[in-house]
């Protein structure tokens, strides 16, 4: 049919009596799994506010705040226990089709319908380290900036956008249309900088740059690694772009970056 209806829309009958579960019930399942549906459907994944995370003992800790995962709202103001985990570097996120205990810890990265939250190190018994909780997804709402460098590239080269608003930076992606020849590689690196200065590179580990070798083919996204350095710009502050390097023989030709951001 070509018009949808919430599932279990109830219906009545004059002078029959109320059944509460097909009646009140399945019918307010309905709209949760409606509204559910459609913010899936419309938002990304992501923390709105609050969801801080803080090591507490043999638990992290995890404020009261609010998330969307799937559709779903979360409200934080839980803990993740690390009792019986063994030792290794944990990330801690929430699970979107676990109803039941959605706020879960495990060694490989999350992936789709779930949402990181924080990383941490586990020693196997008693004491949790390293907490990051830079690395927690930030915003629901897409607002990535898009940059252009036409012709053939060199070092130095840079493009400025300024910040409209607050912002959380998801990572970098890059194209060329011509990636070179002979050697090496296209890197971009991206600086946030306040007004009136060009500020510091939002890569401070040099190797997560997006980049894109001379003898990929043509026409290849090339995306970055976790951005950590400062990924939240700030309205009035201002993105810069910059080529870090080029193909060995200096060909390479039209750059395309995408930045992906979010509002937070």
């Amino acid at each position: 049919m070509s018009y949808e209806e919430f599932a279990n829309k109830p219906s009545g009958t004059a002078s029959t009596a109320v059944n509460a579960t097909t009646q009140i019930d399945d019918p307010a399942q309905g709209v949760q799994d409606e509204f559910e549906l459609r913010a899936g459907d419309a938002l990304l994944d992501g923390v709105v506010s609050g969801m801080a995370c803080t090591i507490s003992t043999t638990n992290i800790a995890v404020a009261a705040g609010r998330a969307y995962v799937g559709g779903k709202r979360y409200s934080g103001g839980t803990n993740v226990s690390f009792v019986g985990k063994s030792a290794d570097d944990y990330y801690v996120y929430i699970d979107s089709a676990d109803d039941d205990t959605p706020y879960k810890a495990k060694t490989t990265a999350p992936t789709s319908g779930e949402l990181l939250l924080c990383t941490v190190t586990w020693n196997g018994t008693d004491t949790l380290s390293a907490l990051n909780d830079n690395v927690k997804v930030l915003g629901i709402v897409d607002a990535s900036i898009y940059v252009d460098v036409p012709g053939t590239l060199t070092t130095g080269v840079k493009a400025v956008r300024p910040v409209p608003r607050d912002l959380w930076i998801e990572g970098v992606e890059i194209i060329c249309v011509a990636n070179g020849t002979t050697s090496g590689a296209v890197t971009v690196d991206v600086h946030l900088g306040a007004d009136g200065a060009k500020g510091d590179s939002i890569f401070t580990t040099q190797g997560n740059r997006p980049t894109v070798a001379h003898d990929t083919a043509d026409y290849t996204i090339g995306v970055s690694g976790e951005p950590d350095g400062d990924r939240k710009p700030d309205a009035g502050e201002h993105l810069v772009v910059e080529i870090d390097a080029v193909d060995g023989g200096a060909v390479a030709d039209t750059l395309g970056v995408l930045i992906k951001a979010r509002l937070r």
